[in-house]
């Protein structure tokens, strides 16, 4: 039994309300008259939908009873999609004057808080923005097979094998900009996705007994991008600090080799362990 599967479709999804609000979630001022440490949370309203066109062909090729081989090829072309951005900003950028003083009061006109709020210091925020997009591309390789045709208790065993190949590269905002400046951008692969990753399964069932071993292999992947946000280098240039730098690197995690046992045993119709 041989199938071919085609498929073409557009995608949208919307952003979550919280996302969209356009009200700030969390906010943190320093004490012990600091200028700089402030952070917060702000929807965005002008948050376009996650939009994308996706491809996909496979082939399945079913030859015996619990056995399948198939091969499947993908192609994903995003049009924008929600980056979680870090900026910093005057606080007067985020609050007019009625919640600045709404502010002061909520911490004490004497306060430290207040001292900070009074000076307009800059707040480090975090938003979604939409970000221009990119392409991710690769395969998908399938092979599960019964051995009944093993001898003795061999016949009740099994294998389920599965290898995925990623390749990705979309352009995210390294730094959003201002009204003045535009917005820096980079490439980088799809965060949170590994280029390769392998998963196998060994295991054994009759009518009593049910037991599997699994091995889950991945390549290492990015999971930060940029490491911080910035309009400007690190360091001193020309006599200038840059009090905000954009350090243009990545985080991560390492490969990762995951191996599971599970075990269970039918005592009857209605009891197992």
């Amino acid at each position: 039994n041989l199938y071919f599967r085609f498929g073409a479709a557009q995608t949208m999804s919307r952003p979550t309300l919280q996302q969209l609000a356009p009200t700030i979630t969390q906010l943190t001022i320093p004490e012990g008259g600091m200028t700089s440490g402030a952070t917060l949370t702000i929807g965005n309203p002008k948050l376009s939908p996650f939009r994308a066109n996706n491809f996909d062909a496979a082939v399945e090729w079913y030859y015996a009873e619990g056995g399948l081989i198939s091969v499947a090829l993908f192609k994903k072309k995003i049009g924008s999609y929600p980056q979680t951005v870090r900026f910093a900003a005057p606080l007067s950028t985020f609050l007019d004057a009625e919640g600045l003083q709404s502010l002061i009061e909520q911490y004490g006109a004497n306060s430290d808080q207040a001292a900070y709020i009074r000076g307009d210091y800059d707040a480090t925020a975090r938003q979604f923005r939409d970000a221009p997009g990119g392409e991710l591309k690769g395969w998908e390789i399938n092979y599960q097979q019964a051995f009944t045709f093993l001898p003795g208790l061999l016949k009740n065993t099994g294998i389920q094998l599965n290898a995925t190949h990623i390749q990705s590269e979309l352009t995210y905002i390294l730094d959003p900009g201002t009204d003045t400046t535009p917005a820096t951008l980079g490439k980088a692969p799809w965060l949170g996705a590994s280029p390769n990753a392998v998963n196998l399964t060994l295991y054994y069932e009759d009518k009593r007994i049910n037991t599997r071993v699994s091995l889950a292999q991945r390549d290492g992947y990015y999971t930060t991008y940029p490491l911080v946000a910035g309009a400007c280098a690190p360091g001193v240039i020309g006599g200038v600090a840059c009090d905000t730098p954009l350090i243009n690197d990545f985080g991560g995690s390492k490969d990762t080799l995951n191996v599971d046992f599970s075990f269970s045993y039918k005592l009857s119709d209605r009891a197992s362990f």
